[in-house]
């Protein structure tokens, strides 16, 4: 059970906006037990996790106009228009590596969407660590259909998870996130359209024809995850960051000007409901401990302060009374003797304050 958890739609490019938004968490020293990303919202995922701030937009900014990237040379030299083996090999190892020490630490449950072509589902996929070069279950992910030949995973080849689960705010339920945060890459008002050029899709994807059914049917299948996304914002159940208004911004958008406008937007709007959304964190750890029976621990001494010794596995947002200084709360991270990390967030009053524990 996880107290919290944050889910992460892609959008190719334009999950930038994604990228300004978790570098304002990470800011505020905002974490999360668990989180489930989408194409390249696995990407921002596993970049926050590992606490890279900056590295999504650089690779988006700096990259996005490279031929290595994406171009047609790609798709003359090897089929592909996005070259999926330079993106997760070269760039994300050699030219902006992930802090894999720091991801390790973490201790993060990372859930990545991917679509199955031959039967066109979603499936949710766990990588534990990235210290293999080219990442296949995120490369899969991010295999855009018609961009990409997918990946093959085992016996069976992969695509965008975005195809069929583009906003995984109820597989994260199912893992057993009890609130959640949603991150979207498009605007509060934006509704899909029915993709258009049927008869080229049917053609492009002859051997894949329930493929080709999700693709056609993905607007459906958006436009009610989204209802279901503001449905649970209404009952509290989740809290929501998306633009504030239209982006403008194709899947391979590669103006930087643009894309650097998107992260800004991102980030302003996630400074900007930064209260709201503390009183919601707070409002989770109120049902979580409702949900479970708090253990009685010894406490830890931590030089007058007191940190609960918690079992094994344990993981969730929880309050903690502490008799904390104005000066602790300068200190983002304290270690007790029982190994346990806590990220501070100063959410509360000085002698309560709430605290995100990993058990390492």
């Amino acid at each position: 059970m996880y107290s919290c958890g944050l889910v992460l739609e892609g959008g190719g490019n334009r999950a930038i906006y994604t990228s300004g938004v978790l570098d304002a968490f990470m800011d505020q020293g905002i974490t999360f037990p668990y989180v489930i990303g989408v194409s390249a919202g696995s990407c921002n995922a596993v970049s926050y996790i590992g606490k890279c701030r900056g590295r999504q937009r650089d690779i988006s900014i700096q990259y996005s106009g490279d031929k290595r990237f994406m171009s047609l040379e790609n798709m003359i030299k090897n089929g592909e228009f996005l070259n999926g083996e330079w993106l997760f090999g070269e760039l994300s190892y050699d030219l902006s590596p992930l802090d894999q020490e720091a991801y390790d630490r973490a201790n993060t449950t990372l859930c990545v969407v991917v679509t199955n072509a031959l039967t066109g589902k979603a499936e949710y996929m766990y990588p534990k660590d990235f210290h293999k070069r080219g990442c296949p279950i995120l490369r899969a992910s991010c295999a855009l259909p018609g961009a990409t030949k997918g990946v093959v995973l085992g016996k069976d080849r992969y695509f965008d998870g975005g195809v069929t689960d583009s906003i995984p705010l109820a597989h994260a339920y199912e893992d057993g996130c009890q609130k959640a945060v949603v991150v979207l890459t498009q605007d509060r008002n934006y509704q899909k359209q029915p993709m258009g050029h049927a008869r080229l899709i049917r053609r492009i994807f002859r051997k894949y024809p329930l493929m080709t059914r999700a693709i056609l049917n993905r607007y459906k299948i958006y436009n009610r995850q989204l209802e279901a996304v503001w449905d649970a914002q209404g009952r509290g159940d989740a809290f929501v960051i998306a633009p504030d208004h239209p982006l403008h911004c194709p899947t391979l958008e590669r103006n930087t000007d643009k894309l650097e406008q998107i992260y800004q937007t991102g980030y302003r709007n996630a400074m900007e409901q930064m209260d709201a959304l503390k009183a919601f964190f707070s409002q989770a750890v109120s049902f979580y401990r409702n949900q479970i029976k708090m253990p009685d621990r010894p406490f830890c001494g931590l030089s007058g302060n007191k940190i609960p010794c918690m079992p094994s596995g344990t993981q969730g947002i929880f309050v903690c009374y502490f008799a904390f200084t104005a000066a602790a709360w300068a200190k983002p991270s304290l270690a007790s003797p029982c190994g346990v990390i806590s990220t501070v967030s100063p959410f509360c009053s000085s002698s309560t304050c709430i605290q995100s524990v990993t058990r390492i």
